[in-house]
């Protein structure tokens, strides 16, 4: 079951059983009651929180965006999904291990250390982050635009979507060879510097050239155009809705591995 108890400048949640109290900013408490099959779901952003320890333990999803929170001590072990953005946290530690969802976006991160190994999908867009050491082996989805990042290295081999966008990016370098989406829109020191066909393999696998012959002609032509040579590498949609000309090349990047024609 689900609750929300979201925007009501609330300041404090105590839970005791059945029964949860609240405190709000005027001073003034109310006490509720839970529902009788449990709790599962809770929403609570848009509140003035700073602590999320006592929450119960069959919590599965987590809404504390927007609030006053500079620590996750104190999560149920058993949550799958986090959406905790719009605090003032620092780091990413005490989370939980069967955490499988995490949107932290908008905070104050560094670094994305303390990741519990089983996490699926991670949103860190808006936050300083200067590098991407520590991502959990099993990681299929990262949204990591608007932060500090000069390199994309140390991924894991699962890596399915990446949005690196409004960084520093000077190379695309280190992708890791499964990957289907990436998005790296406003890097504005990367710049398109006529490579060798193997330095290209980021953007036609060798598996996708084999398959379908059009990647290895839309490879060369790249590599011919001097035009391209020190500007902008920009927009890139191998998609089933057809090749881009060369005419769209813009100040935008997207690339999809993936594509039917």
């Amino acid at each position: 079951m689900s609750l929300d108890l979201s925007k009501r400048k609330i300041i404090s949640l105590i839970f005791v059983e059945k029964r949860v109290t609240v405190t709000y900013s005027n001073g003034s408490t109310e006490e509720l009651n839970l529902p009788n099959e449990g709790l599962e779901e809770l929403d609570c952003s848009e509140n003035q929180l700073t602590t999320l320890e006592g929450f119960p333990e069959g919590l599965k999803i987590l809404d504390c965006s927007d609030n006053r929170l500079t620590t996750l001590e104190g999560l149920p072990k058993g949550l799958k999904e986090l959406l905790c953005s719009d605090n003032q946290l620092t780091t990413l530690e005490d989370l939980p291990e069967e955490l499988e969802k995490l949107w932290c976006s908008n905070n104050q991160i560094v670094r994305l250390e303390g990741l519990p190994e089983g996490l699926k999908i991670l949103d860190c867009s808006y936050n300083q982050i200067v590098g991407l050491e520590g991502l959990p082996k099993g990681l299929e989805e990262l949204w990591c635009s608007n932060n500090q990042l000069t390199a994309l290295e140390d991924f894991p081999e699962g890596l399915k979507i990446l949005g690196c966008s409004d960084n520093r990016l000077v190379s695309l370098e280190g992708l890791p060879i499964g990957l289907e989406r990436l998005l790296c829109y406003d890097n504005q020191q990367l710049k398109y510097i006529e490579p060798s066909p193997a330095e290209l393999k980021f953007h036609v696998p060798d598996h996708l050239k084999e398959k379908y012959p059009v990647y290895s002609d839309l490879h060369n032509s790249y590599l011919k155009r001097k035009a391209l040579k020190r500007k902008f590498l920009s927009f890139l949609a191998l998609t089933n809705m057809g090749l881009p000309t060369l005419e769209t090349l813009g100040r935008y990047l997207e690339v999809h591995f993936k594509a039917s024609f």
